[in-house]
């Protein structure tokens, strides 16, 4: 027995990825909840500084104004048949615009954050991101595509929010055979969800979709406008396909660390004043925050399945599983 199947046999499913020995035989992309705390967290395994995500609930100037410096945005959505039509359209991928495609299920939603920091000079990406970007420069979409799904630090990154129920096959990293599965007819309401990425670049506002082959220019940006209100009419419109019954996207920014911000602005005051206590306040209430969203990431992580296993058995023993079901 290999050391890789060895040390597979201890750790929990979670960890799997993380302890494996071979890189090779690492475990598959899981699937990522779509919430802020997660991709802040993620933005920071992955190595990009001095960055949060925050939820956007409305696209009015003001609310981009907020936000500002706006790096990116992230558009989950789900995915209907006429996008699989749309993605069959050829393009020319400007010089200078990091694009790969998707070739790996589930990687979509680090792909588009990973897209957002690779095309963005302002922001600090780290030495693992830095050197993924200089030795993909000359690789085809795809060929990237590839290149991220072989990268050990995005993978160990984006799966560490995964738990055992989140994909059991974490469990069986190496398939010993390939099953071809015949293609079923779908309804849109089955299609999965997918994560796109827009970004500005070179005067131009584009999105990054993974499942297409070239980045699709949104338009023109002019000089001191603000470039996410460029992508808002597009995502609106791609919002208003969906019926109103359900909530089926969902919109994120990437923005500067409040953080960061704070205590730059803290390091600028001199001496004690109303202003730099209230800073100090705003810091120390950041702080909280960061502690909750810390606390919810670890829930996600947790598996509760043998808790609620053993809960049930023991009130089966004890005679009282019938009238906890029945009240």
């Amino acid at each position: 027995m290999s050391t890789a199947l060895s040390i597979l046999q201890t750790p929990p499913a979670n960890q799997l990825d993380v302890l494996v020995g071979d890189e090779l035989e690492a475990s598959p992309w899981a699937t990522l909840e779509s919430d802020p705390g997660v991709f802040t967290e993620l933005a920071a395994k992955m190595g990009i500084r001095d960055v949060q995500v925050e939820e956007i609930f409305e696209m009015s100037p003001e609310c981009f104004q907020r936000l500002e410096p706006i790096y990116g945005l992230i558009f989950l959505f789900q995915w209907r048949d006429s996008d699989t039509v749309e993605s069959e359209a050829d393009g020319i991928v400007p010089e200078g615009l990091c694009f790969m495609n998707q070739v790996l299920e589930n990687a979509c939603a680090t792909q588009a954050l990973l897209s957002i920091a690779l095309n963005c000079p302002a922001l600090d990406i780290g030495p693992a991101l830095r050197g993924f970007k200089e030795f993909t420069k000359d690789f085809s979409p795809a060929m990237k595509g590839l290149a991220l799904g072989n990268s050990h630090h995005l993978r160990t990154s984006h799966n560490s929010f995964s738990r055992a129920t989140d994909l059991p096959v974490l469990q069986y990293p190496v398939p010993k055979r390939n099953y071809k599965r015949k293609r079923k007819r779908q309804d849109d309401d089955d299609n999965g969800f997918h994560f796109v990425s827009f970004v500005p670049f070179e005067g131009a506002v584009w999105e990054l979709d993974g499942l297409k082959k070239a980045p699709r220019c949104l338009g023109p940006l002019e000089e001191g406008s603000n470039w996410a209100a460029v992508a808002a009419p597009h995502i609106q419109t791609r919002m208003a396909q969906y019926s109103n019954e359900a909530i089926q996207f969902n919109l994120m920014a990437v923005v500067q660390s409040r953080l960061a911000a704070l205590q730059k602005r803290l390091a600028q005051q001199t001496g004690e004043s109303d202003f730099s206590r209230e800073i100090q306040e705003a810091i120390m209430d950041e702080h909280v925050r960061r502690e909750e969203i810390k606390a919810d990431n670890e829930r996600r992580r947790f598996n509760y399945v043998p808790f609620i296993k053993r809960y049930l058995e023991l009130l089966h023993d004890k005679g009282l599983l019938h009238d906890v079901l029945s009240s």
